[in-house]
Order: structure tokens, then sequence, then C-alpha cells
């Protein structure tokens, strides 16, 4: 009978530690995130895909906002830079993902057509304190967006993305 009370009161430990969240200014920290975390295995693309053929109409529209959902966003960029501003710089990045989005729709012919998106290896965790950062994330380098105008194969780099959890979002388009 002790054995069994010792068993249960193990059991419902486990789940609460298991839940343990850290927190940062007020923030949670996905596990992904996490610079104690001993599991540190870059995150798979997930819905990067969908939402790079969202980036994809945004330059066909000519419409930065019909992407926002693909751009990092603002209360986790708060938390993740380590800068005096990191609003200001926000709104700088952002400024720089409207204006590649008008630029490349310059560029993207009204007829073209999604193809994929390319997630490439290079890129890799940026530990806390690198990059004016205070919590670490993984990186993604020289990413592709492939599509098709006819029978021409084309392509666009989406420079520089990020981790937030399991999720992945542009901060450098072009």
């Amino acid at each position: 009978m002790k054995r069994r009370a010792l068993l249960v009161a193990a059991a419902s430990v486990v789940p609460s530690v298991a839940l343990a969240q850290r927190t940062f200014r007020g923030l949670e920290v996905p596990a992904e995130n996490d610079w104690e975390g001993e599991h540190r295995a870059r995150p798979p693309v997930g819905d990067a895909a969908e939402r790079a053929a969202r980036l994809f109409e945004a330059i066909q529209r000519d419409d930065p906002e019909h992407a926002r959902d693909f751009f990092f966003p603002l209360e986790p960029f708060r938390v993740l830079k380590g800068i005096a501003d990191p609003e200001g710089y926000w709104n700088v990045l952002w400024g720089h993902y409207e204006r590649d989005i008008h630029a490349l729709h310059a560029t993207v012919p009204a007829e073209a057509t999604f193809e994929r998106f390319e997630m490439t290896r290079r890129g890799a965790w940026v530990d806390r304190r690198e990059e004016a950062n205070a919590i670490p994330y993984w990186a993604s380098r020289h990413d592709w967006v492939h599509y098709r105008v006819g029978e021409s194969a084309r392509r666009f780099e989406v420079r520089t993305l990020i981790n937030w959890g399991p999720r992945w979002y542009v901060t450098h388009l072009g």
C-alpha cells in the first residue's frame, strides 16, 4: 500500500514538471527557443510552405498585409531582441519586408504560378547574445520560393527565417 501511494504521488508530480514553462519578460518561451533545453533539434519546415505560398500571392497582389503572418510577430520580437528599442527595429524590418514585396511585384509576372518553398540547410542555432538577441533561435538562411512562368522555372530568395517555437518567420526577405 505504501509503494502504491508513492507511485501515485510520483505520477502526480511528473505532469506538473512537464507543464513547467520558461517565461522571459512576461512571455512564455517555446521549448524550441529554450536556452537551457538539451534538445535543440532544428524545427521542421511545418506550415512555412503554406505561408510562403501566401507570400507569393502577396507579391502578385502587391499587398504586404496578405503575407503578414509569415513575418516575425512583434510581441515575441520584443522579447527575442536584447536591444534598447526592439519595436523600432521591428518597424524598420517590416518596412524592408514591405519594400521587398513591392520590388518583387515588379519582377514576378501576374501569370506566374507558385510551385514550392525550399528551406535549405544553411543557417544554425543562434545562441543568446549573438546578433543582439536575448533569446536563442534557429536561423535558416538563403531559402527559395520556386515559381513558374509558362515553361520557365524561376525563383527568388528569402534571405533569413528565424523560428519562434515550431514556426518559421521571415525577418529579411531581400
